[in-house]
């Protein structure tokens, strides 16, 4: 605790971790709003379920389980993948990409 805040230390992990883990994020808010116990080991989440325990590979393995409990959770896409970089690009932007036109 430091000025009535509790802090944490994580391990220095590598960026593509680091990104990986921050997509747990609205995972693990929803699962601390409701009491289930999780854990993150690098990159993954363990959640103990009353059923027992399981590990997902992915945030977006985890969220299916969530929904599939009822809960409304949306999972981000990783911004690491190219195609969704651009998707997301495209969509910003407020004037639109033409084709090259051949002289």
């Amino acid at each position: 605790m430091y000025q009535d805040k509790q802090l944490f230390f994580n391990h220095d992990c590598a960026t593509n971790v680091v990104q990986k883990r921050k997509e747990y994020m609205c995972i693990k808010k929803i699962l601390k709003e409701r009491g289930i116990w999780f854990q993150t080991p690098l990159t993954r989440i363990r959640i103990h379920w009353e059923s027992g325990i399981r590990i997902y590979e992915s945030a977006q393995a985890a969220a299916e389980e969530l929904r599939r409990r009822g809960m409304q959770v949306e999972v981000a896409a990783r911004s690491g993948d190219p195609q969704q970089l651009e998707e997301q690009l495209r969509g910003a932007l407020s004037w639109q990409w033409q084709e090259k036109r051949s002289k």
